[in-house]
């Protein structure tokens, strides 16, 4: 489970590009979901974990064969 500050590095975005908004096209998506757990983020705020779904795997599978 990652904070969205975390997936946007992993996912190699500029930092400038954690406003939030891609992780929450993600969760309504049904790509990624929250786990109910919070961790700090870089600001000092609680931010929600979350987890990619089997739909969020599929997905990836699915661009990296074609």
């Amino acid at each position: 489970a990652l904070l969205d500050v975390q997936a946007y590095r992993l996912a190699s975005f500029p930092p400038t590009a954690c406003d939030g908004q891609r992780c929450s096209d993600l969760r309504r998506a049904g790509f990624i979901e929250r786990t109910g757990e919070r961790a700090m983020t870089p600001s000092g705020k609680r931010g929600y974990l979350c987890r990619i779904t089997a739909s969020g795997l599929d997905y990836l599978r699915m661009r990296s064969h074609g």
